[in-house]
């Protein structure tokens, strides 16, 4: 009996310190060179690296990530109603490489995956509610129509964290 109790009590503690973080209305770009405002006008699920240090950890979420949300072959495209970004920021001194940086992404990118992969240059300042404790580790988050984060992992992939990201998807 304690367990049930318990257990519903860590969930909404962790969801109510979710509550508190959000990213504000954002202007990114995609590799395309179109302008996307995040939050978009559904539920995103949005990977966000701010160094190159991170892409280790994003390399391990790419297939999964394809498989179970954008692959036209599979059914979770058919299942998830959601937009699905890369989100790379490129704030303070980094924002020099920008360019550069952009140039080398094209090339090791697939054309169709253009749409999906954003840029962000400026200030750090709209990731600060945001619970991101070093910047060397790649991110992923779950972001609804206001920008509040409802799920949020970090680090290398996971069968259970990628499972802890779908669920509020699935809703």
């Amino acid at each position: 009996m304690k367990v049930v109790l318990v257990i519903p009590l860590i969930i909404s503690l962790s969801i109510g310190s979710l509550s508190a973080q959000s990213i504000p209305q954002i202007e990114t770009v995609n590799l395309n060179d179109q302008t996307i405002h995040l939050p978009t006008n559904k539920l995103t699920l949005v990977g966000l690296a701010f160094s190159q240090k991170a892409q280790e950890d994003l390399v391990t979420w790419l297939e999964p990530i394809y498989k179970q949300f954008l692959d036209p072959d599979g059914t979770g495209a058919w299942v998830y109603d959601c937009n699905t970004y890369l989100l790379l920021a490129f704030t303070g001194a980094k924002k020099a490489a920008l360019e550069k940086a952009k140039k080398e992404i094209k090339k090791a990118t697939d054309r169709d995956f253009f749409n999906y992969v954003l840029l962000y240059e400026g200030s750090i300042d709209p990731f600060n509610d945001l619970d991101i404790d070093d910047k060397s580790t790649f991110y992923i988050l779950v972001i609804d129509q206001n920008g509040n984060v409802l799920v949020q992992q970090k680090g290398g992939y996971s069968e259970k964290k990628l499972d802890l990201l779908s669920l509020p998807l699935e809703e």
